[in-house]
């Protein structure tokens, strides 16, 4: 989620800024490291207050292991490793963190979230947001919004032009490809048939569209209504 953030800024061109540089300040608790550590899992619960409700309190107390050593990073090549040392068991964790970790493990969450970062195991030297924010319960499949097809030429949302008649993998194609996705649910889809050809990108299906209306091939309805802002 942080890292999510640190996409956020500055993202959009503007006339004028009130800061010479991005910078993002993330706020300690009012407990320090070591306080946490030597807690119980309850107590660490109770330190974090509502934030516990919310946000799995092993993946609050880790971040913040892993984010108080940190003063800069590098974005997109750093996205896995820290999201890999935040979500994966250390050897040395303490008894209270590690019952923490123990019941994120029960409830599934760290292999779903590890499930939806499968999609991104390729990371682009000017992607961004590409952490998902939440654990979800519903499964998104990524779709590829495109204007019109000619042949094996596809012309995306944003002008840019996809030739399938090729095969191999393309870093650009790649990049296109992204900039024009948006995320299905399951629950919206009759039916799931992946697309062959995006299958290399990651990616699952092609979404036409069509005056105020995404169609999508095996939709339950018809149509999904949408609105683009640019």
């Amino acid at each position: 989620m942080l890292l999510q953030r640190m996409g956020r800024l500055w993202r959009h061109q503007r006339a004028s800024r009130p800061a010479p540089a991005p910078c993002l300040h993330i706020l300690q608790e009012k407990v320090s490291l070591a306080e946490l550590r030597a807690m119980r899992a309850e107590e660490i619960k109770n330190a974090f207050g509502v934030k516990a409700f919310v946000y799995a309190p092993y993946v609050l107390a880790q971040a913040l292991n892993i984010w108080s050593g940190i003063s800069h990073v590098t974005l997109p090549s750093q996205i896995r490793e820290l999201i890999e040392a935040t979500y994966n068991e250390p050897d040395d964790l303490p008894s209270g963190w590690q019952e923490l970790y123990d019941q994120l493990i029960g409830g599934d969450m760290a292999r779903r979230h590890k499930a939806l970062m499968n999609i991104w195991q390729q990371a682009w030297a000017d992607e961004e947001d590409i952490a998902p924010t939440r654990l979800i319960e519903h499964r998104e499949f990524p779709f590829v919004l495109y204007q019109k097809k000619e042949g094996t030429k596809f012309v995306l949302l944003d002008g840019s032009v996809i030739d399938t008649s090729t095969s191999d993998f393309c870093n650009e194609t790649a990049r296109n490809l992204h900039r024009n996705m948006v995320k299905i649910f399951e629950y919206r889809l009759a039916e799931a048939k992946p697309d062959a050809w995006l299958k290399e990108y990651r990616l699952f299906g092609w979404a036409r569209i069509q005056d105020d209306s995404v169609h999508i091939q095996g939709a339950k309805d018809k149509n999904i209504g949408w609105k683009y802002y640019p």
